[in-house]
């Protein structure tokens, strides 16, 4: 039996004042530009998307497709360098998420979904190197035990990573009219003993119900499991053993390391639920996120706001519902993404076109904006935040700065008006937005300004104390197993070896004052 060390959290919700904007930046082409995620690095941060801009504005390189766009920047949001990439084989790449895999130390990977002529997609990987140039182009396979016809297989990637045991993990959402195993879609899995490997898979697997079962999410767990979250309409068949509570619910099933299933649990009420991502908590359970039109029903304990809110639920190791939250105003309210912060709250970033009104506290801007939210460990709001200009904003994804404020990765059709500084580049541009920390005035407490980032990371992370004074660091994992424990100064990087999971650093400055960070490794 795993015996957990738990760590208390103190949540302040300082005066549920939200932090002001730092600074924003607009990039785009003449044509389309919409981002899906942003991944922190040591010395800035990427962001990617999709492209059908030519060279124009700010962008510089074209395929003459619909590229992924990658853009590093440092951390005060100059732009290191960009590149844009298409697929070889394939017409287009649609909404890359850029990601750091183990096992290829300064290189990042941007996967997405490529579309050929015929409307199925495919499974599409890039892995660059620190400067955004192109070491490998391919696509990861689906198995040959689930037949089709000529026009293929369709399946849109999720994630991909590589696990404890050095395999490599890919997954997405199997689509195919011509498919003689899968009804509608299904979530597909696939282990690999490497990423480039060209022999048969551990395992492959198609795991869905008798309708459409979406994956979102997948995370390797600090136990050495696979965690995959969806949404589903299927009702109890094939793999799926509880029945809809819906017309769509959040769908988690849980595997072990050869791909069984260990437990599954359908959650919603008696709409829609669409998820987005899950995360693993301190305490080996599980933070889902997403969004839902349910009304008091089902699993559901509290009314819809008004149209689709942001659904929060908390589960335990086992899948068991803790507790949840309904966060929301009068109209819809759609989340992109949730993340952890280094307080052992939450930060959900999306979009929304409600005015001030439940748990919305600031009016519209235009006909969307982007709304960002910060909970505690709790789920309870502590502030909330509308940005956005006269047009069409949606949030994507958010990460914690270095500074422990928050960048926010946006789509904006917004030219200069509302909070935006700056005009459109032409149709949907990137809208990058920095905010500055939270209002700590109320706490003298100088510890308080030592810096970890990024969260989530991959290998490694940077600490900064202030004055560049002495500071003792301490990293445990959930276990309790102490990691790195060294005396220090200034600003510093180190590696945390270990899986991917949550990771606990400890910061005692000179005067013995001590700060907890919660931290997140990727795998990704």
């Amino acid at each position: 039996m795993i015996v957990r060390l738990f760590f208390l959290f103190t949540s302040f919700a300082l005066c549920a004042q939200a932090p002001p904007i730092d600074w924003q930046k607009t990039y785009g082409g003449s044509n389309s530009d919409d981002v899906s995620s942003i991944l922190g690095v040591a010395d800035g941060f990427l962001v990617a998307g999709s492209s059908n801009s030519p060279v124009s504005g700010d962008k510089t390189i074209f395929n003459g497709l619909t590229d992924a766009w990658l853009i590093k920047f440092d951390n005060a949001g100059n732009e290191f360098w960009q590149n844009s990439y298409a697929n070889n084989t394939f017409t287009a790449m649609y909404l890359p998420q850029i990601i750091s895999v183990s096992g290829f130390p300064n290189e990042n990977i941007l996967v997405g979904s490529t579309k050929p002529e015929i409307d199925t997609y495919h499974m599409s990987l890039i892995l660059t190197d620190s400067e955004g140039t192109i070491a490998q182009n391919g696509s990861t396979g689906v198995s040959s035990d689930c037949p089709t016809d000529s026009n293929g297989f369709g399946t849109s990637l999720v994630n991909l990573f590589f696990t404890g045991d050095g395999s490599f993990i890919s997954s997405g959402t199997f689509s195919s009219p011509f498919s003689l195993c899968v009804d509608g879609e299904s979530y597909y899995i696939e282990k690999r003993s490497s990423i480039d490997s060209s022999g048969p898979p551990a395992f492959a697997k198609y795991i869905g119900g008798d309708s459409a079962d979406i994956l979102t999410s997948c995370i390797e767990t600090t136990e050495g499991n696979i965690l995959l979250l969806g949404y589903s309409d299927s009702s109890i068949s094939g793999d799926k053993s509880d029945q809809s509570r819906g017309f769509a619910d959040y769908w988690l099933v849980e595997l072990a390391s050869n791909g069984n299933i260990i437990w599954q649990k359908t959650i919603g009420g008696s709409e829609i639920e669409q998820s987005t991502n899950a995360i693993e908590t301190p305490d080996g359970g599980y933070i889902v996120g997403g969004s839902s039109n349910s009304n008091i029903s089902g699993d559901k304990v509290d009314d819809s706001k008004g149209g689709y809110d942001y659904w929060i639920v908390k589960l335990s190791p086992s899948g068991t519902i803790e507790w949840q939250k309904t966060i929301g105003g009068a109209l819809d309210d759609k989340l992109a993404k949730i993340r952890i912060t280094n307080d052992g709250g939450y930060i959900l970033c999306g979009t929304s076109n409600s005015p001030a009104s439940g748990d919305k506290s600031e009016n519209a801007r235009g006909a969307s904006d982007v709304w960002l939210v910060k909970i505690d460990g709790d789920g309870n709001v502590q502030w909330d935040k509308t940005i956005g200009g006269s047009g069409i904003d949606s949030g994507a994804d958010v990460l914690q700065a270095e500074d422990n404020g928050f960048i926010i990765a946006a789509t904006s059709a917004s030219s200069a008006s509302g909070d935006k500084t700056e005009n459109s580049r032409g149709d949907n541009d990137y809208w990058i937005i920095k905010l500055l920390p939270e209002d700590l005035s109320t706490n003298e407490n100088p510890i308080e300004s030592f810096a970890i980032y990024p969260n989530p990371f991959y290998n490694e992370i940077t600490i900064k104390s202030p004055n560049g004074e002495y500071f003792q660091l301490t990293v445990f994992d959930t276990l309790g197993r102490l990691i790195f424990d060294e005396k220090l100064t200034g600003m510093q990087t180190i590696a945390v070896d270990g899986a991917a999971g949550v990771y606990f650093v400890e910061v005692h400055d000179q005067s013995g004052q001590k700060k907890t960070f919660t931290l997140v490794k990727h795998l990704p």
